[in-house]
């Protein structure tokens, strides 16, 4: 994938659940019916699931091209500005209903409880763009130091 960027442009930009190489047990999971079950019971009609280690990503690729993250989704979403996206389609909002679906989405998108710190963005960059990404601040979109601590209530209830 690198090589294929770094040759022909572009980036990647992975989300996804994982961590940074500091779990220290198996991630593998079975889900049938949105329950986790025994990954062994009905083989192939089981859905499958492990946690991506972004932190033997980076070992792997580094030097070899410019590495941002992982960020937990929280913070990657609420610095390029879904909480403004938010307050601007809750003013357009005309029903009660339209206004707790737009809140729930959004409590879905960054709480911890469900999927704001559970999935990770990791982004990567050819080398031949450090320039830009310097004379543009340095760092990307979304990849700014952690955000100060809030309650999932203040970003969405403000």
């Amino acid at each position: 994938m690198i090589k294929r960027f770094t040759t022909n442009g572009g980036f990647a930009l992975i989300i996804d659940y994982g961590h940074n190489g500091d779990r220290k047990t198996h991630s593998l999971r079975a889900y049938s019916n949105h329950s986790i079950v025994d990954p062994l019971d009905c083989p192939g009609r089981v859905d499958l699931t492990a946690d991506v280690d972004f932190g033997e990503i980076k070992r792997v690729i580094e030097g070899k091209c410019l590495i941002f993250g992982p960020v937990e989704q929280r913070q990657f979403l609420t610095q390029l500005g879904l909480i403004h996206r938010l307050d601007y389609l809750l003013r357009k909002s005309t029903t009660t209903e339209q206004r707790e679906a737009l809140l729930n989405s959004c409590n879905i998108l960054v709480s911890d409880a469900e999927m704001g710190a559970r999935f990770k963005v990791f982004s990567l960059f050819p080398n031949t763009l450090s320039e830009i990404i310097k004379a543009r601040g340095g760092i990307p979109a979304g990849f700014a130091s952690p955000l100060p601590h809030l309650e999932d209530e203040d970003l969405i209830n403000d």
